[in-house]
């Protein structure tokens, strides 16, 4: 008994220690920060839940050991939840030991549709972001106005890159709204991809708000220097398709 409560108790320590510094160490973003506070509300919820399965234990008594266990169980498919949407907002991969968990096949399931369903909702508020930043560009675009030469043809080409990266993004919602069978292997094979592509989406909409900001500055009539590999540029007309190519071959996401 004292090995195993050492054992909970050291287990327990690592993980509140490992997701604050997870949470400490995240984007400056109010959707990780939202996440992230109810993740380690969970962590301490778990805490509560071990103490009172201890002295269950401890005092021999059944029923408290079998409600802090339902308790513990059910807490540890939060977590997962918030894990998985966490991992895929910061572009994280995860490597579930689901062959080692000292449970039920349908709880392991469970354990992993947690992790998938967290993981989904995260990809989710990725797209929402690349959203929003896209009705914003579009806003300035419309609103914008100069008689540089050229201005008028930069200005058409890029809200038609703006509407197609729109409409992408959209399409990538309805399909995350796909079903997938329920068993082990389709969700450790879906959570696997899901991340993959979350990772891919981080850095597009970093790649697209860095092109945004670029053209934001063009469409006001500032010039700076913008380095493309070994080379190094000025912003101009001409240079628009170079950046346009650079800035989206960081990212493995197609442009259709």
């Amino acid at each position: 008994m004292q090995t195993f409560c050492i054992r909970v108790t050291s287990n327990f320590e690592r993980v509140a220690i490992l997701v604050k510094l997870w949470i400490d160490s995240g984007p400056q973003d109010s959707c990780f920060g939202m996440i992230g506070d109810e993740l380690l509300g969970e962590v301490r919820t778990l805490g509560r839940n071990l103490q009172l399965l201890l002295q269950g234990c401890d005092s021999d008594i059944s029923s408290m050991v079998v409600e802090a266990w339902n308790k513990i169980r059910q807490t540890i498919r939060r977590l997962a939840k918030h894990i998985g949407h966490l991992a895929a907002f910061t572009g994280m991969d995860l490597h579930s030991d689901e062959e080692n968990m000292d449970d039920s096949h349908s709880y392991k399931r469970n354990v992993m549709a947690s992790f998938f369903e967290g993981a989904r909702s995260g990809m989710e508020s990725l797209l929402d972001i690349g959203l929003k930043r896209i009705k914003e560009h579009q806003k300035m675009l419309q609103k914008a106005s100069s008689n540089m030469e050229g201005f008028e043809q930069l200005k058409k080409r890029s809200m038609a890159l703006s509407v197609s990266i729109q409409n992408y993004l959209i399409e990538l919602k309805k399909e995350l709204d796909g079903e997938i069978q329920e068993n082990m292997t389709c969700y450790v094979d879906s959570l696997k991809t899901l991340l993959t592509a979350a990772s891919e989406m981080v850095k597009f909409n970093e790649s697209s708000d860095n092109l945004y900001q670029m053209m934001t500055s063009v469409m006001r009539g500032k010039v700076f220097k913008i380095n493309l590999g070994n080379q190094t540029r000025g912003t101009s007309i001409q240079n628009i398709k170079i950046v346009f190519y650079h800035v989206f071959k960081t990212s493995n996401i197609p442009l259709r």
